[in-house]
């Protein structure tokens, strides 16, 4: 008996239902994505393949269930076709500038996460300007760090933030996306308050969290250092941002409610347990101030930012300041902890310039850490910026049409746009010009440029001398690198890195 053949509407709609989830599952369940994300892509992969199976099983037995299916499967596919439309659209304007080259594919711009050398290979292809799409996202990518400023400084008004999903959920908004009126009543007033030296018995107490972490890296087994350098990002912030130690009564609170919000998501807005945990850290930020403010021997040396806040101002720390404080505490402890992985990772694998540094003493050592601390920013951690163009420009005759983000590309740009010998290498700087402004910038420049740089000083300082004074650090299965399946996330060292301390044979006095 012949089968008989399938009606034309139900090729069509199996076809539509399965080519697009066949597309990503031929992308996610790349080895390459295995061995470089964080959260493994496998399991979506696996997902898109269970579902292409379930349609070509529902096609035999239940023909008109692959129609909703079908329409599902236009839906992933128009997703992942916006970023070629938005180039369609975005044909010939401004002013008659061509398009940046590069590809606007949907595949590309997911496979260019297991690659941490794409953007240097589309920009030795390209030039110093290219376009991708970022999960359907149109994107401008930009080499080199003077062309950033020079983008900056001549298009200010027509580039503004790319906010995250969390901001949503912060009163004003979160102050790197706040509007410009709103940034230029709240950006220099938190600055100010960030900027001011660290009192030096909170100092004390961000250096003693430091040698307590450090002292968790066991001598008798090899361990996973993430936590106990997440702990030492986390309680060094609630000293030097809120004057947060052993001293004061809410500590204890303060530390546990926000070891819980460490692990909200950014890329989405809070859920209302979230917002109630939100509330209750702002409501303890209002009772350490008030502590702070009675207690002389906390206020001897001018207090935490949070205290001179309301120096600054007497109407201030108002609910967008403190709501603002908690998240930059909670974005602090990640990016902080991430910087944290890479310079015991540099400890442990660049012996001579360790040695280099423990032979020095005094002000000539602590130069010698901080271009340590300098050099793993360069290479590692400080990886990009992003905007948002509100209005279509051209830049050297290439267009930045209207909704599109524009990546400024720091990683790159510090590695191959650079004077220093072996830009590639990692070495002990100690010259005079080799973290000039010209090609080093990892904390942004601009309005918007990190408030934090002072604090993550103080920090990472105190762990480098901690290490200084240690015994040799090992690590293991620090590579491959890997990252969270985000454009926007950073590449760390293995999440199945393990370090152990081992008796050195040299003086660290």
């Amino acid at each position: 008996m012949m089968r008989s053949t399938p009606p034309p509407w139900l090729v069509a709609c199996l076809l539509i239902a399965v080519l697009p989830p066949l597309w990503l599952a031929a992308v996610y369940l790349r080895p390459a994505f295995a061995r470089a994300m964080m959260r493994s892509p496998q399991r979506l992969g696996a997902a898109a393949l269970v579902w292409c199976a379930l349609a070509c099983a529902l096609a035999l037995v239940a023909p008109r269930l692959v129609i909703p299916m079908a329409l599902v499967g236009a839906g992933v596919a128009l997703f992942m076709a916006r970023g070629r439309a938005a180039g369609l659209l975005a044909r010939g304007a401004p002013h008659n500038a061509r398009q940046a080259p590069g590809s606007l594919s949907f595949t590309q711009g997911v496979r260019a996460l297991a690659e941490r050398g794409f953007y240097l290979g589309q920009f030795d292809r390209h030039g110093p300007i290219f376009r991708m799409s970022q999960y359907g996202a149109p994107t401008i990518c930009v080499f080199g760090l003077e062309r950033r400023q020079q983008i900056m400084a001549q298009h200010s008004a027509n580039l503004g933030p790319s906010p995250l999903a969390f901001s949503q959920s912060v009163m004003r908004q979160f102050l790197r996306y706040m509007d410009d009126a709103t940034h230029n009543t709240y950006g220099p007033l938190i600055r100010r308050a960030m900027r001011a030296p660290a009192a030096p018995d909170l100092q004390a107490s961000v250096r003693t969290a430091c040698a307590r972490g450090v002292a968790q890296v066991s001598t008798a087994a090899a361990t996973s250092p993430v936590d106990p350098l997440l702990q030492i990002a986390r309680q060094s912030l609630h000293a030097l941002m809120f004057g947060l130690d052993a001293r004061s009564p809410h500590y204890a609170a303060f530390d546990a409610l926000s070891t819980s919000f460490y692990g909200i998501r950014i890329s989405q807005s809070l859920r209302r347990p979230e917002s109630e945990i939100l509330s209750e850290l702002v409501e303890l930020l209002r009772m350490q101030e008030t502590w702070l403010l009675a207690t002389p021997a906390m206020m001897e040396t001018g207090g935490p930012p949070l205290v001179r806040l309301r120096a600054l101002d007497p109407a201030m720390p108002d609910e967008t300041c403190l709501q603002n404080l908690v998240f930059m505490h909670r974005i602090g402890t990640n990016n902080v902890g991430s910087l944290l992985n890479w310079m015991l990772y540099y400890w442990a694998t660049e012996p001579t310039v360790v040695a280099a540094i423990r032979e020095r003493q005094g002000a000539d050592r602590l130069h010698a850490q901080e271009r340590f601390l300098a050099e793993t920013l360069r290479l590692s951690q400080s990886e990009y910026t992003y905007r948002r163009v509100r209005e279509s420009f051209a830049y050297d005759g290439i267009a930045f049409p209207a909704g599109w983000l524009v990546r400024f590309c720091v990683w790159e740009s510090h590695r191959a746009a650079t004077p220093l010998d072996h830009p590639l290498q990692f070495r002990l700087r100690l010259g005079p010009h080799d973290f000039d402004r010209s090609h080093y910038a990892p904390f942004g420049t601009g309005r918007h440029a990190c408030n934090g740089v002072d604090m993550n000083q103080t920090i990472n300082l105190a762990v480098l001398d901690a290490l200084t004074n240690a015994g040799d650090v090992v690590v293991e299965q620090a590579e491959p690198f890997q990252r969270a399946p985000r454009h926007w996330g950073h590449w760390q060292p293995n999440r199945a890195m393990r370090a152990r301390l081992r008796a050195s044979t040299r003086s660290h006095a």
